[in-house]
């Protein structure tokens, strides 16, 4: 008997020559190849891991199995090796794996799994998450971010001509142009690894009017309002 492939050879011998025959009446040993071929294996193919970016590299797919020959992963279809593929950033991956079959099983060509990484959840908070602005426009106050994530940080306002605003690092500023309220939203865009989110800072803008006139010297009904010049709203009640 033989167990791996290869071609052997059967010698078939009379015990006694002398009182036997085989069946053409000759007595000499009797001689007969015969081989055994390789078997297919059976394959059962790697399956994607779910997973979400927490920093560190994670196995793409749980470890298949053959019944024979050696199953070999590859990322990228030319390299491969027994080891299970692992990656650290979110995205799609493509995991190759095939069977080599070695001397007594047949090679499987490579198929494919396709495996996706999600991002994770990113956040974003600011303090304060209010502000009121006195004095003159042009004031500025300032709030700070607590901010996981990797994707950019902007932020607009819903009256521009209240307030505005821009982010320098983890520190919001936000200006004021005139009374009333804006609500300045800041913007963490998705990343390479997280997705975004948004925060808010309610403000309110109070800024002081100073109004006057200017007397020419000569006349003595005619007045001219300085608030115009100055920038300044006009006041009430006007000034005339």
């Amino acid at each position: 008997s033989a167990t791996n492939v290869g071609v052997y050879t059967l010698t078939i011998s009379l015990s006694d020559t002398d009182n036997a025959e085989w069946s053409d009446h000759t007595t000499t040993a009797i001689t007969q190849n015969w081989s055994i071929g390789k078997a297919n294996p059976v394959v059962t193919a790697p399956t994607a891991n779910s997973l979400t970016y927490d920093g560190t590299a994670q196995a793409l797919v749980t470890a298949g199995s053959t019944t024979g020959g050696e199953l070999q992963y590859s990322t990228d279809g030319i390299n491969y090796s027994t080891s299970i593929p692992t990656a650290t950033n979110a995205g799609n991956y493509t995991v190759y794996y095939r069977v080599i079959g070695g001397s007594n099983y047949n090679d499987v060509a490579a198929a494919t799994v396709s495996v996706t990484m999600a991002k994770a959840q990113g956040s974003i908070s600011v303090s304060p998450n209010s502000l009121s602005l006195t004095g003159v426009a042009g004031s500025t106050g300032t709030a700070t971010l607590t901010i996981t994530g990797d994707g950019t940080v902007s932020a607009g306002s819903s009256a521009s001509g209240v307030a505005t605003a821009s982010v320098s690092g983890s520190t919001v500023t936000v200006t004021a142009v005139d009374d009333g309220t804006a609500t300045i939203t800041i913007t963490l865009a998705d990343g390479t690894n997280y997705l975004g989110g948004t925060c808010t800072i309610s403000v309110s803008v109070t800024l002081t009017h100073i109004y006057g006139v200017l007397w020419d010297k000569t006349s003595t009904t005619v007045l001219t309002r300085t608030d115009d010049a100055a920038l300044f709203s006009d006041p009430t009640p006007a000034i005339g």
